[in-house]
């Protein structure tokens, strides 16, 4: 099988260095030693030492980190799927060799950046899982790259396969997986074989070498699962389903086409500004003087938001057009630590069935949790049913604890909500929703 020339003798190496490695479950358990397959290193006592351990020399201060671009980004279980484009030469080592930045958690950027830096950081996330799988099999002895994973794992459970089926499965370009295959085939790891079924055509597949290699790796790539599922569950996030969910929105409308259809409603939801002040009164007496009476509670509020509002710790936000100016509006209030009141949520009269209320309600949702709140509950009215349906259809639910600890609040309230996130319980989805919105 063809090989390049500064290969085989780092090949000959790593195949002597995996000449010791275990073939059954009670030994590959013990090679990986007493991280119990958690993606820690092997025992040394218990590797072959025919050969000393490889040591890389450490990169110069002053040489910068080489730059990822023109990436293609999937996600299997060990680490996203980065294929360089045809712009992207010279990458192929650049994952081994890469030093990932680890930023302190406190005062990231992308957090303030919210949802719209959520590409940059996802890319950012999956260098940083590139080379820590690069540090894990250099520290293991094995001469293999990261990004190659989902090529080689799908060729170990399909056996053979066209380069334009695998660009398929894995959701990459063809011109990408060929330049995988090519990498993998002058690691002497896969090579190109005609096709039992029709000799014109050529599909790839493992190589002797290749499968002896799939072999010895298998227990590690197990550590790198039980690895990947306990950071997810460490973070409290189901990651792979969340990336597929993200996915199917996106199959179902591109970004491209969510951008489009916002900049043609008009829309946008701003933080409060000292200037807003009077529309945050305004929008709210207009609806609350329509079917209630206004409270004194009320009035304090709505005279003075910076302090009984803002100062304790809340927000507020108004939806905007172009046509109409300050449309809606909608406040957090902080009841407590940890806990935070969706209040005083309303939209003019004249600018109602557009949706503006739902798009503040979930904007006022998403930035509530960004606060990491125990719990995120609403006051209202029987009378609102209109608004009770959408609260319920964004997941808020009845809850009389709720309204034994806060519903006096109002003398108008007789319905108390809390969000499922802060309730641990399953959503309802109602089949209608309007923009009417009441507290």
């Amino acid at each position: 099988m063809p090989q390049s020339p500064d290969r085989p003798k780092s090949r000959d190496r790593a195949r002597r260095r995996l000449s010791g490695c275990v073939q059954d479950g009670d030994a590959r358990r013990a090679r990986l030693g007493a991280s119990g397959c958690r993606g820690g290193s092997l025992n040394r006592a218990q590797r072959r030492p025919t050969v000393a351990p490889r040591r890389e020399e450490p990169r110069p201060r002053s040489a910068p980190a080489p730059v990822l671009t023109s990436l293609e980004i999937q996600a299997p279980v060990c680490g996203l799927v980065v294929a360089p484009s045809s712009t992207a030469k010279g990458l192929r080592n650049t994952i081994s060799t890469y030093t990932v930045v680890r930023l302190m958690a406190t005062s990231d950027f992308f957090d303030e950046l919210g949802p719209v830096g959520m590409g940059s950081r996802t890319k950012r996330l999956g260098e940083r899982i590139f080379g820590e799988a690069a540090e894990s099999y250099a520290e293991l002895g094995y001469d293999f790259e990261a990004r190659w994973f989902p090529l080689t794992n799908l060729l170990a459970r399909q056996g053979s396969i066209a380069v334009s089926e695998a660009a398929r499965r894995l959701g990459v370009s063809q011109p990408a997986i060929s330049q995988f295959a090519a990498q993998l085939e002058d690691a002497g790891l896969v090579e190109f074989v005609a096709d039992e079924r029709d000799g014109r055509r050529r599909v790839l597949t493992l190589s002797p070498v290749g499968a002896e290699l799939v072999s010895e790796l298998e227990p590690v790539w197990a550590a790198f699962q039980e690895a990947a599922i306990e950071l997810c569950m460490e973070a409290g996030v189901d990651f792979p389903a969340a990336l597929r969910r993200i996915e199917t929105a996106l199959d179902r409308a591109s970004l491209g086409d969510r951008v489009r259809a916002e900049i043609s409603r008009g829309v946008r939801i701003v933080n409060y500004h000292r200037d807003l002040r009077e529309h945050f009164a305004t929008i709210n007496l207009e609806w609350l003087s329509q079917m209630f009476e206004v409270e004194e509670i009320d009035r304090q509020v709505l005279d003075d938001p910076e302090t009984h509002i803002l100062g304790p710790g809340g927000q507020i936000w108004f939806a905007t057009t172009a046509e109409l100016g300050v449309v809606g509006t909608c406040a957090l209030i902080k009841a407590k630590t940890g806990v935070y009141e969706l209040s005083k949520m309303g939209v003019r009269t004249r600018a109602r069935g557009q949706k503006i209320g739902e798009k503040l309600l979930r904007r006022v949702i998403f930035e509530a949790y960004r606060m990491q709140p125990q719990q995120l509950y609403l006051l209202t009215n029987k009378r609102c049913q209109a608004a009770i349906h959408l609260y319920e259809k964004h997941g808020f639910e009845h809850c009389s604890e709720i309204m034994d600890r806060f519903g006096g609040s109002y003398r108008r309230c007789d319905v108390a909500m809390v969000h499922r996130r802060t309730n641990g319980l399953a959503p309802k989805r109602p089949e209608s929703s309007s923009d009417q919105l009441k507290p």
